[in-house]
């Protein structure tokens, strides 16, 4: 980095150019990744934090990497995909306070409502992505300095970002729920676990509230303690359907409470429209950008 970093402003590079501190890093990247230049570094490298970067390097890795990415869909939801684009908008209604409160059950991380776009070069099929794929996207991929660093032996390591993550794949979007995953620095996961959609407050609170270790959650069964209470559920059925059906079966957990009137008052509020969408068969193509952030709800229904 010393020796290569080539700042914008001497390279001459326009501030429209938004993607020069990318390109550049991954050059660097690229570089180390040759077995003979890691070889001679090492003969004239001298001890250095490795996490010691020149500031203008790190320069946009914010911007590569948002907050509301902690929480997205890993399953392909291209217009081509539309049972998957169908599903994802009622997870994530469903992923939205709808207990008598208003907000999301993951908070901060719960404003977000993406999917991903994985290089066309690495994944041709799409469906291929999985979870163990997500920081190597979202970190390797855009040379975010920030968070890695490369061992002699050319090893990526993540050094941030390893939780929280609550990612969605094919299967939870076809049954309603939600993965809950902590990474280990090889990208690998080091614990993970399923919630319905609209049982995750409990989990979000002891996690990410109260800092208690992903285990502890685990074991403690926040979300539900009865395996009923996150068992698969049918996301082919209306959104509004779908709540009643786990009422009737008893499968809400102490505290979820609700009924028709109320959950459509609420769906109105987190997305205009959408239930009369859903109702002419055509939720697959409602315009997310309708979404309010449920953050927002409350003062959206005060007004």
């Amino acid at each position: 980095m010393q020796e290569a970093w080539v700042s914008r402003e001497d390279a001459n590079i326009p501030d429209h150019d938004g993607d020069y501190e990318v390109r550049q890093r991954r050059a660097l990247v690229e570089t180390w990744a040759e077995q003979a230049f890691r070889d001679s570094y090492q003969r004239r490298a001298r001890p250095t934090n490795a996490l010691d970067y020149p500031e203008a390097a790190l320069r946009g890795t914010q911007q590569c990497f948002p907050n509301s990415a902690r929480f997205l869909c890993l399953a392909p939801l291209s217009p081509s995909h539309r049972s998957n684009r169908s599903k994802w908008i009622k997870l994530f209604l469903l992923s939205c306070r709808l207990d008598g409160e208003m907000g999301h059950c993951l908070g901060v991380w719960g404003s977000g409502h993406e999917g991903i776009d994985p290089n066309p070069a690495t994944f041709p099929d799409p469906s291929t992505f999985q979870i163990t794929d997500v920081l190597s996207f979202f970190i390797l991929a855009m040379a975010n300095f920030a968070c890695m660093i490369m061992t002699e032996r050319g090893t990526v390591l993540f050094m941030d970002c390893l939780s929280p993550w609550f990612l969605v794949t094919q299967e939870d979007l076809d049954t309603g729920r939600i993965t809950t995953v902590e990474f280990k620095r090889n990208g690998q996961i080091r614990e993970s676990f399923l919630r319905r959609a609209y049982n995750m407050l409990p989990l979000y609170l002891r996690f990410c509230t109260l800092g208690k270790p992903l285990s502890e959650v685990k074991e403690g069964r926040a979300g539900g303690v009865r395996p009923e209470m996150n068992a698969e559920l049918d996301m082919t059925q209306p959104v509004i359907d779908i709540l009643e059906g786990a009422r009737s079966r008893r499968e809400f957990i102490p505290g979820f409470d609700g009924a028709r009137d109320g959950w459509t008052r609420d769906i109105e509020i987190y997305a205009p429209g959408y239930l009369q969408t859903e109702a002419e068969g055509n939720e697959a193509d409602y315009d997310h950008a309708r979404l309010s952030d449920p953050q927002d709800a409350d003062t959206s229904l005060q007004t």
